[in-house]
């Protein structure tokens, strides 16, 4: 499409060349730790929101014990393997079933980057116009993965989620 080029790997010699067809590679892992992050959320969201909790109040705990989890032994994926699924403070088990949400939001992030843009270089498209479009889909994918795990724990599904997706469903034409 018109914007987008692909760096040929014979000429990689030039450094600047290099650097952009590196950089164009990064971006898919750059996406998976960004969608880990809001994986990590969408633990909370799919927890707390069936319940009438608050999403941002009080942060992460520990069901077991109550002592809330320090952001190191916070990092997406990485921290469940790190402390071998076991609360820091109690050593009570935690879930594979959270870093597997982690892992799961990680995946869509890169796989929707790759989807829309490949490992091509993008070239004089706006970084605005790039990111709309897929920040909308995002959310999107957000959304609706809490709606299917939120219902299939708790057979319902909330119309604080469902809403927005709806209106942004319907600007959906204007994101690309």
């Amino acid at each position: 499409s018109q914007g987008m080029y692909h760096v040929p790997m014979q000429g990689l010699n030039d450094p600047t060349a290099l650097f952009l067809a590196t950089l164009a590679h990064m971006m898919p892992i750059v996406w998976f730790a960004f969608g880990a992050a809001f994986g990590s959320f969408l633990n909370v969201v799919v927890y707390r929101l069936p319940r009438g909790l608050s999403v941002s109040r009080p942060s992460s705990r520990c069901p077991s014990c109550e002592t809330p989890i320090k952001p190191w032994h916070n990092v997406p994926v990485v921290s469940w393997f790190w402390l071998r699924g076991r609360c820091a403070a109690c050593g009570a088990p935690f879930s594979i079933h959270y870093a597997l949400v982690e892992l799961l939001m990680g995946l869509l992030a890169a796989a929707l980057w790759l989807r829309l843009y490949g490992l091509s270089l993008i070239g004089n498209a706006e970084p605005m116009a790039l990111l709309v479009p897929y920040l909308f889909l995002f959310y999107l994918c957000f959304t609706l993965l809490a709606v299917v795990l939120i219902d299939a724990e708790h057979f319902v599904i909330p119309a604080s989620l469902v809403l927005p997706g709806i209106v942004l469903g319907a600007l959906s034409p204007l994101a690309t």
